[in-house]
């Protein structure tokens, strides 16, 4: 998790809207690096990650489409790295393949691992379109909800 304050944010053109799923805070934390930011670990911040079923995992926290995980993945390796990425393409593949698929039921599998494919193909041609830029607005800080302390009663 980190936190970014909203002019650094809008400095860099916010974050990538093509990385679906993950990778969107380290692609954004790369492009304020390269903007003259500092990026600082707090050891005292206090942060709330509480997964819960959602668009992308069921109740047991087993990814139910690996789509979006891999089109993210394929989009930031395609626009971040200085080399060829087919082969960590490849092996993320497999990987999935083999691993989390087998967390589905097995009439599922092979949907699983198509999805997996085309998250990649689709993530590439993505990748190599470039980052789309995204126009921040201003808010108001009444727009956002307070911190609830998990020690506040």
């Amino acid at each position: 998790a980190c936190g970014i304050r909203a002019a650094s944010l809008r400095r860099v053109d916010g974050f990538n809207a093509a990385l679906q799923y993950c990778y969107e805070d380290v692609e954004v934390c790369l492009r304020l690096v390269d903007s003259g930011a500092r990026i600082a670990w707090v050891e005292s911040a206090a942060v709330q990650h509480h997964r819960a079923a959602s668009w992308l995992r069921d109740d047991d926290q087993v990814i139910t489409d690996p789509y979006p995980v891999m089109l993210s993945r394929a989009v930031f390796a395609v626009q971040n790295s200085p080399t060829d990425v087919s082969d960590v393409l490849a092996a993320w593949l497999a990987a999935w393949s083999d691993g989390p698929a087998e967390l589905v039921p097995e009439d599922r599998r092979a949907w699983f691992r198509e999805r997996a494919q085309q998250g990649i193909t689709d993530g590439v041609r993505i990748g190599r379109e470039g980052r789309p830029r995204v126009r921040l607005e201003e808010v108001s800080r009444h727009d956002f909800r307070p911190y609830q302390s998990s020690t506040s009663s």
